[in-house]
């Protein structure tokens, strides 16, 4: 993963967080390169210590953060009702949630957090 060309782009982060390392750097790759959306940065939760990647708001619609778990983490509800608030800390503004959920494959599940999980439309 450090070989890889992009990686120096979240080194830091990733290597304050190693646990949390490879999730993160493969939602990065996939929202920035991927989707090509503007990432901002890779902010981290305070409180629970979740590093995310952070797309800044546009065109009236709110800034999102990204939260990268690994497929068989297990997170409890007490994880899962923190990351929106820690989330909104981040920027200080309402923004947009989302569990980007990666696979041992590399595949990612992005999921919208509010009350419930909302998968994407497709």
């Amino acid at each position: 993963m450090d070989t890889h060309p992009k990686y120096h782009e979240v080194a830091s982060v990733c290597n304050q967080h190693p646990q949390r390392a490879r999730a993160l750097f493969q939602a990065y790759l996939d929202l920035k390169y991927g989707q090509r959306l503007d990432v901002a940065g890779t902010p981290v939760l305070s409180g629970i210590d979740f590093p995310t990647v952070l797309v800044p708001g546009s065109h009236g619609l709110k800034p999102q953060v990204f939260v990268p778990v690994y497929a068989d983490e297990k997170l409890d509800m007490k994880i899962l009702s923190t990351i929106p608030l820690s989330a909104q800390l981040i920027l200080e503004t309402d923004v947009s949630t989302h569990l980007a959920i990666v696979e041992d494959d590399s595949t990612i599940a992005y999921y919208k957090i509010g009350s419930d999980l909302h998968s994407p439309l497709e």
